[in-house]
């Protein structure tokens, strides 16, 4: 293909491991890649540059650390008419033609840039479901931000889970049929990422505590709405001697107050580690924890964790790992079409959680089986073409 793509991410790359294994489809498909954005892991990056991807370090950064709330209002104005002015620039400068494609993954900047955005041929990437109107402050500086013709513009909408895809088509009155991109890890043969050192350390630190054990692994932020844990740091001590609970991800104040109030040696907290590094860690788990609880009494609060698709439960697929979680609908029913995994039904106890596990002990190959299954089910590089065609 000789078709260029400008892929414009939601944030720093490296929040968003999704981008990057699309990144690397298109690099298999044989598209030239540009990212108009910032990728902070360095090693990465140039790992990124070398199979040939072209980085424009135009970066929507809008947050501000000052105390001081007017410094901040001032600080946002300033860095996102920075970012409409070099990025209009950058767009008019790139010699996009009629057979390249803008991939935006959609973040609320978009009102500072659709008019240019919609010069050209795009697509439109969701990661989560979204308020997409604008009110207030935000109304009055983008009078002409249309989100329907926005929509209606683009080439393909692309989601990546089919409830809440079919959920913005109908509010939107949209008659697109949306494209099921889900947040599969994608890595291709010729990607050869060195392993830090530091990172070594803590995987060998790590395996040795758990040899002979059976894993329990949380990987993830640390959210103490969304993401509860309590339940389960409490169930590790129902579970037999044999059961070790590994929390992986840890950063901010939730991590902190876990590890303080749940101190055992059936526990281990583990630092966040840069992906894909920290599948090493998962490839040690023999079940894998996901909690998606619906916490904000919105429609984004609530639809997002109920129809959660998270990239994890494809890292748990690879390795055949069966997975335990809350009753959410995005889970149960992969859970059920691939026995793969069990939810928990509410209210959620320790000694559910326990219960839980120890019947699954008893199915454990076919469920290692189901997992498995799931994750070959998805084909990206598949879907990834036919967005493309």
């Amino acid at each position: 293909m000789n078709k260029k793509i400008f892929l414009i991410p939601k944030d720093d790359l490296v929040l968003y491991p999704p981008t990057i294994s699309l990144i690397k489809v298109m690099l298999k498909l044989g598209l030239k890649v540009v990212c108009i954005g910032t990728f902070s892991d360095f090693e990465g990056k140039r790992n990124l540059e070398s199979l040939g991807v072209e980085f424009v370090p135009i970066y929507r950064k809008l947050k501000n650390r000052s105390r001081f709330r007017v410094v901040n209002w001032m600080v946002i104005i300033y860095r996102a008419l920075k970012y409409k002015r070099d990025m209009n620039k950058y767009l008019k400068d790139a010699n996009i033609g009629e057979d390249d494609l803008i991939w935006f993954v959609y973040s609320n900047i978009i009102a500072y840039i659709q008019k240019y955005i919609e010069k050209y041929n795009y697509v439109i990437h969701f990661y989560e479901f979204e308020d997409f109107s604008l009110k207030g402050k935000s109304r009055l500086l983008h009078p002409q931000y249309d989100v329907y013709r926005f929509f209606t513009k683009a080439k393909a909408l692309i989601h990546c889970e089919y409830n809440r895809a079919l959920i913005t088509n109908g509010l939107y009155g949209l008659k697109t049929n949306p494209f099921i991109l889900p947040n599969k890890p994608y890595e291709s043969e010729d990607t050869n990422i060195e392993t830090p050192k530091e990172v070594k350390l803590i995987v060998e630190e790590i395996r040795k505590k758990v040899e002979g054990k059976k894993v329990i692994l949380y990987q993830g932020i640390f959210n103490s709405t969304e993401r509860r844990l309590e339940e389960f740091c409490e169930a590790i001590a129902l579970l037999p001697d044999n059961y070790v609970f590994l929390a992986m991800g840890g950063q901010g104040g939730y991590f902190e107050d876990i590890k303080r109030r749940y101190t055992s040696e059936k526990i281990i907290y583990i630092p966040f580690i840069k992906p894909p590094h920290h599948l090493l860690i998962t490839q040690m788990a023999h079940y894998g924890i996901l909690t998606y609880h619906p916490a904000k009494k919105t429609y984004v609060g609530v639809l997002n964790p109920l129809y959660c698709a998270p990239n994890k439960i494809f890292e748990f697929g690879k390795y055949g790992i069966p997975m335990v979680a809350n009753d959410v609908p995005g889970l149960k029913l992969i859970f059920e079409s691939y026995h793969c995994g069990q939810t928990i039904s509410y209210p959620i106890t320790a000694e559910k959680i326990k219960d839980t596990i120890l019947a699954m002990d008893n199915d454990f190959e076919n469920l290692s089986r189901g997992a498995r299954k799931y994750y070959d089910s998805v084909d990206l590089e598949q879907i990834v073409k036919e967005i493309i065609s």
